[in-house]
């Protein structure tokens, strides 16, 4: 990894309690691999995803982002770009990117707004976004709602799509700007397209996802004790971080709700930052019994770097893998490595 400190955006999800007891790790097949060419380096993790059997993430040039939809076999099947500006319908950011119900939703940090395209790249609309909000850190969009998570003012808010309008929020419990060495509160926040709950999944120990209610009352938590040492992920200045990032992405099945066993390990020496290896493991909360299953990479473990969960692709889960040899040589462009994953049940 290079000498920067990489500003992470973070969301968070539900939780439900586990009996402590050695869980048995499964293998974790791989079906089939792809590549994510030229990817964008900033939040590259959470401007990827799945949509209707077509992955998709953002690539960037000197003018302009390109939003690439690719096939399962990694081929690109179309793209479109978005100039960079302040525009409407331009961006000078990427905290997030994703794809729902034939729309696009951007939300870029540096101009403080969502913007919303159509799959092939018309500018529809934007909502600014005010002090209120804090530094949006994850999103979902369900019923005509935006709801998001953000690093600090609001740990759960809803707005309406229709009219930019904040219609209920809970406090966040830091209000200003991180102190280094707080904990990081909160993570990957998803909306359950089955129950219509809200899921918030912590980047830090305890290992948790908060399930809420679309009212914003908490009502469930998931957890998986932890079997080794882990380090609390923490801020250092400039809202950078340090320590065992956890749970940075989920995705729900019938079933099941997936979600990383670590998303990243970051280790502070002096001004630089390494990213010491760990093995990727998906780990599968199954609904009725809420007992978690281990799948472990075991071909590419350990690793370094981002480890992501896409989403469903034909029948499986679709992973990508950020690893830190990517980025070293700055030279060569950015490539992502992704995996379909057999452990869906």
């Amino acid at each position: 990894m290079t000498n920067k400190l990489f500003t992470i955006f973070l969301l968070i999800f539900p939780i439900l309690f586990i009996s402590c007891g050695k869980l048995t790790r499964e293998n974790a097949e791989i079906v089939s691999t792809f590549s994510f060419e030229k990817a964008n380096q900033q939040n590259s993790y959470q401007t990827a995803g799945v949509y209707k059997d077509e992955i998709y993430y953002v690539q960037s040039s000197g003018d302009h982002y390109a939003l690439c939809f690719l096939s399962p076999e990694g081929n690109l099947l179309r793209s479109f770009q978005v100039p960079r500006g302040n525009g409407p319908g331009e961006a000078r950011h990427t905290m997030g990117v994703r794809v729902i119900d034939g729309k696009v939703y951007w939300v870029d940090l540096a101009l403080s707004r969502l913007t919303v395209f159509s799959l092939d790249g018309e500018y529809i609309d934007q909502i600014n976004f005010d002090e209120e909000t804090g530094l949006m850190a994850a999103f979902d969009v369900a019923e005509g709602l935006l709801y998001f998570h953000s690093l600090n003012k609001t740990y759960i808010g809803v707005i309406d799509l229709a009219t930019g309008e904040l219609l209920q929020s809970i406090p966040h419990p830091i209000q200003g700007v991180p102190e280094p060495g707080e904990k990081v509160p909160g993570g990957i926040l998803r909306i359950d397209p089955y129950t219509g709950n809200i899921l918030i999944g912590r980047v830090c120990r305890p290992f948790l996802i908060e399930v809420w209610s679309p009212q914003l009352e908490k009502i469930d938590e998931l957890s998986y004790p932890l079997e080794k040492e882990y380090n609390d992920l923490t801020y250092l200045p400039n809202i950078n971080i340090q320590g065992d990032m956890l749970i940075g992405s989920l995705i729900t099945t019938e079933s099941a709700i997936y979600v990383p066993h670590i998303t990243i390990r970051y280790e502070v020496k002096g001004n630089s930052v390494d990213a010491p290896s760990y093995p990727l493991e998906v780990i599968a909360f199954e609904r009725q019994s809420h007992k978690p299953r281990v799948y472990s990479l075991d071909s590419v473990s350990p690793a370094k770097g981002f480890f992501y969960l896409l989403g469903v692709l034909e029948g499986n889960l679709a992973v990508m893998h950020h690893g830190t040899s990517d980025i070293e040589n700055e030279k060569a462009p950015w490539t992502f490595n992704g995996y379909i994953l057999d452990i869906l049940r």
